[in-house]
């Protein structure tokens, strides 16, 4: 029985799909964090604080441990996994909750409750 070489090449697709999944996350979060929150309509303001409590589950969910998949392929483990970010300056999340807070007060502001 013949094996089909392109099964070596399932980690490495995987590994990509991973990353694109990470990248898509921190790119929402940047447009998130682009917005001018000050020049927003009162319901559009409310959907922003959503979308920001949402974005930081999402941030908070993948900042908790790495992902990994593992896989055994014809009696061959191959594990693939993605590390987080360690150290350095302030996540993404930390910024979301920061600009929450903001904006958070822009509703008490504008006497709107978030």
């Amino acid at each position: 029985m013949q094996v089909c070489p392109l099964y070596r090449f399932w980690p490495l697709l995987l590994l990509v799909v991973l990353i694109c999944g990470c990248a898509a996350s921190s790119q929402r979060s940047n447009e998130l964090l682009a917005v001018n929150y000050l020049s927003l309509p009162d319901n559009d303001l409310q959907s922003y604080y959503r979308q920001l409590n949402d974005q930081i589950a999402t941030e908070e969910r993948s900042r908790r441990g790495g992902t990994s998949i593992g896989i055994g392929i014809f009696n061959s483990p191959v594990a693939v996994g993605v590390s987080q970010q360690v150290g350095g300056g302030p996540t993404l999340a930390e910024d979301l909750r920061e600009r929450r807070n903001q904006v958070r007060g822009e509703l008490d502001r504008r006497g709107l409750l978030p």
